[in-house]
C-alpha cells in the first residue's frame, strides 16, 4: 500500500523493489517461552550484488541515499509484520526495526513519523513499534531531532539499544535516550558457558538494566546451554538460531519459542523457602486494576474519583506491559482549572492516559529482594515500585513499605555482619553455603582462606597488628573477588574466611585465589618488624614454648568445585573435606589446595583419600 513518502521510494530501482524484503526472527520471553517481539531483518541483499546487509546501506550512504533505503526497508518490515499480525500466533508481539543513525541526521524524525503512519494505517497502534539504534556509526543527533523523538516516545513508540557492548557510548545512550532494552551484542553471547569473564559482564549488565527499568535481550543464542545461561544470568528475552530462524511472516509459528523454553523448565535452579524474593511482600503489594495507556484520561479520573484511597492509577500497554503511573497531582493542573474537564472532552485537544504517566522502577516478583529495592533507591523521585510476572504487571508496592523494608534489611544486615571486616557473617555465609549445595548449570566456587601461623604472628607483633592483618585481608577480597547476585564473601571469625563464587571459570578462579594471597602476602610485609622482613622470618615461641623460626605471615587457601551436575542435600558434607584440603594448602608452595568434585564419588573418594587435585 502506498505510504505517505512515497515519492522517497522514486530513486529505488525495480530491482532494489523486487529483491529486498524483510524476514522475521522472534524475540521470547526468558520466562514464559511467549513470543515479545520480532525483529525485522534485510534479506535479498545478495541479489543486488552485496554480501551483507550493512555493505549495502554503506554503498547507499555513499551516495547520499540512505534515507531512501531506509524508508523503503521500513515499509517493507511493517508489511511484514501485518501479514503475522494476521496469522494471530503471538497478537501483542511487538515489531523491532533497526534505523541507520545516518538516516535520522539527514532524515531528522519524518522517516519514523511514516512508519508510523504505515502502522497505523493497518490498524496497529504506535506501541507496537520498538527502534533499534545501533553504534555502528557514531549517534550525534540535534537538538531539535531530540525533541522530536522523546514526542514520539510519548506516543507510545520504544527504542532499543543495539549491539550493546560493541560501541564506544552506550552508556550515554542509555541514560540520554531513556532505551527500553538493550540487545547485549552476540560476541558476548557466543561461548558463554565457557567463559567466565562474558558471564560476568553480561551478570553485571543485567543487574545494572534492572535498576533503570530497561530489559535486557541476549543476542545469537544458539544452543540450549546458552540459553539457560542467560536465563540464569538475569536476562530477560533472548534471540537466536536455536530459539528461531529468519523467516517469511507466513510461515512464522510462535511455538518453537515456548517449546524451548517448556523443554527445559525443569533445569532451573530452583529457590530455597529461606531466600528472600519480593514475593515476600506480596501480601503488602496494592492490586490496582490498570489502565491502558492509549485510554481517554477521563478513565483514569474516574477511576480516581471511585478509590479516593487511591493517589496512583497505574497504566500498562495493550499487552499487559507497564510504563508508569498517573500521580493524582498531574491531573490537578487540568481538572481544576476553569473549564479543565471540558478541554479534556474536547476532541481537538484530547489527550491519551500516555501523555500524563509518570515512568516508575519495576521489577519481577520472584527477583531478589535487594534487587527490588535498590531498583526503587535508584529513582529518588519514583512514587512505587512496580511488580510484575513475566513481564506482564500484577501490582505496586508504595514508598512507606519500601522504606520500611529497607531500614529493616539494613539493620539485618548489619547485625550480621564482622564489625571488624564489615564482611557478612555466618548468617549470611550459610545462605550462600545452602545455594551453592543446591546445583545448578554451572561450576559453584567454595573458597576457604585461613591464616598460616596466625598465633605466633600476633604474639611477636601484637594484636592490634593482628586486627590489622585481618582487616588489609577482607580489602584484598574486596578488592580482586568478583561479587554478584549470588557471589558471598565473608568472615566467618577470626582469621577464617569463606567465598562462594558462581558464574566465574575454574581458571579464573584459580588466578584471583593466587592473585588475592600475593597481594596480602605483599601488604601484610609492612606490619612485621625491619630485621623480620628483612630475614624473610620472625622467631618467636611456638605452642610448646620452644622457641622457632615462622615465615613471615600468609594466607593459604582450599578451593572446592562443585560441577553442574553435583547437588547436596547438606552443605555440612563439606566439612571433613574442608578440614583436609586446609592441611594440604599449609604444606603448598603457593598456599592453595584444589578439589574438583563433579559427582558425589569424587567427595567420597577425598575423604578416604584416594584422590587428590592440588593446584
Amino acid at each position: 500500500m502506498p505510504m505517505p513518502n512515497e515519492a522517497g521510494f522514486g530513486f529505488l530501482s525495480q530491482a532494489v523493489k523486487q529483491h529486498l524484503h524483510s524476514v522475521l526472527q522472534p524475540i521470547v520471553d526468558l520466562r514464559t517461552g511467549e513470543t515479545h517481539a520480532y525483529e525485522a531483518l534485510m534479506r535479498g541483499h545478495t541479489a543486488l550484488g552485496h554480501s551483507d546487509p550493512l555493505s549495502l546501506l554503506d554503498a547507499f550512504a555513499a551516495r547520499g541515499a540512505i534515507e531512501a533505503i531506509e524508508f523503503w526497508l521500513h515499509h517493507s518490515a511493517v508489511s511484514a509484520f501485518a501479514t503475522a499480525m494476521a496469522v494471530g500466533d503471538a497478537p501483542t508481539a511487538q515489531l523491532f526495526i533497526n534505523i541507520d543513525s545516518r538516516a535520522i541526521e539527514r532524515a531528522g524524525t519524518r522517516i519514523m513519523h511514516a512508519t508510523l503512519a504505515d502502522i497505523a494505517s493497518r490498524g496497529l497502534p504506535a506501541g507496537r513499534v520498538c527502534w533499534e539504534l545501533s553504534e555502528r556509526h557514531p549517534i550525534v543527533f540535534d537538538a531539535a531531532t531530540v525533541r522530536k523523538m522523546i514526542e514520539i516516545r510519548e506516543a507510545g513508540v520504544r527504542f532499543a539499544a543495539d549491539d550493546f557492548g560493541q560501541g564506544h557510548s552506550e552508556m550515554k545512550l542509555l541514560f540520554d535516550q531513556q532505551v527500553d532494552y538493550i540487545k547485549i551484542d552476540k560476541f558476548y553471547i557466543t561461548s558463554l558457558p565457557e567463559s567466565g569473564r562474558r558471564r560476568l559482564f553480561v551478570k553485571k549488565i543485567a543487574n545494572f538494566a534492572r535498576t533503570l527499568g530497561v530489559s535486557v535481550i541476549a543476542e545469537g543464542v544458539e544452543n540450549a546451554e546458552t540459553l539457560m545461561v542467560c536465563r540464569d544470568l538475569g536476562c530477560d528475552l533472548a534471540q537466536g538460531w536455536f530459539i528461531g530462524w529468519p523467516v517469511l511472516a507466513k510461515d512464522l509459528s510462535a511455538a518453537r519459542g515456548r517449546d524451548v523454553i517448556a523443554s527445559m523448565s525443569g533445569t532451573r535452579r530452583t529457590r530455597r523457602a529461606s531466600d528472600r524474593t519480593l514475593r515476600a511482600m506480596a501480601d503488602r503489594m496494592l492490586p490496582i486494576e490498570p489502565v491502558d495507556a492509549d485510554a481517554s484520561i477521563e478513565q483514569v479520573i474516574e477511576r480516581l474519583m471511585r478509590e479516593p484511597d487511591q493517589t496512583l492509577c497505574p497504566v500498562v500497554e495493550g499487552n499487559g506491559v507497564p510504563i508508569g503511573v498517573v500521580p493524582e497531582r498531574r491531573l490537578r493542573e487540568v481538572v481544576y482549572q476553569p473549564y479543565g474537564r471540558d478541554l479534556l472532552r474536547n476532541q481537538a485537544t484530547r489527550r491519551k492516559t500516555r501523555n500524563f504517566v509518570d515512568p516508575c522502577p519495576r521489577a519481577e516478583i520472584d527477583s531478589d529482594l535487594d534487587e527490588g529495592l535498590e531498583a526503587f533507591a535508584m529513582h529518588p523521585q519514583a512514587l512505587c515500585l512496580i511488580l510484575t510476572e513475566g513481564g506482564r504487571y500484577i501490582g505496586m508496592l508504595p514508598p512507606g513499605t519500601l522504606l520500611t523494608e529497607t531500614v529493616q534489611r539494613r539493620l539485618a544486615d548489619a547485625s550480621a555482619q564482622n564489625p571488624l571486616t564489615g564482611l557478612p557473617g555466618n548468617l549470611r555465609l550459610q545462605a550462600a553455603l545452602e545455594r551453592a549445595a543446591l546445583g545448578g548449570g554451572e561450576y559453584r566456587h567454595v573458597c576457604y582462606f585461613d591464616f598460616d601461623n596466625f598465633k605466633p604472628f600476633n604474639d611477636e607483633n601484637g594484636f592490634r597488628n593482628g586486627d590489622r592483618a585481618i582487616a588489609l585481608f577482607a580489602e584484598a577480597l574486596r578488592r580482586i573477588l568478583p561479587d554478584g547476585e549470588h557471589n558471598c564473601i565473608g568472615h566467618v571469625g577470626g582469621d577464617d574466611f569463606v567465598a562462594v563464587l558462581h558464574a566465574v571459570s575454574s581458571d579464573e578462579i584459580c588466578s584471583l585465589v593466587v592473585c588475592v594471597l600475593r597481594d596480602f602476602a605483599e601488604a601484610v610485609k609492612g606490619l612485621h618488624k625491619d630485621r623480620d622482613r628483612q630475614n624473610g622470618w620472625y622467631e618467636t615461641r611456638d605452642r610448646y614454648g620452644e622457641p622457632r623460626r615462622f615465615p613471615l605471615l600468609r594466607v593459604s587457601c582450599a578451593v572446592i568445585a562443585l560441577g553442574p551436575g553435583l547437588e547436596l542435600e547438606e552443605h555440612t558434607r563439606l566439612d571433613p573435606i574442608i578440614a583436609r584440603l586446609k592441611s594440604i594448602a599449609k604444606s603448598n608452595a603457593d598456599g592453595v589446595a584444589w578439589l574438583q568434585a563433579d559427582m558425589e564419588a569424587d567427595i567420597e573418594r577425598f575423604a578416604l583419600g584416594l584422590e587428590v587435585q592440588a593446584a
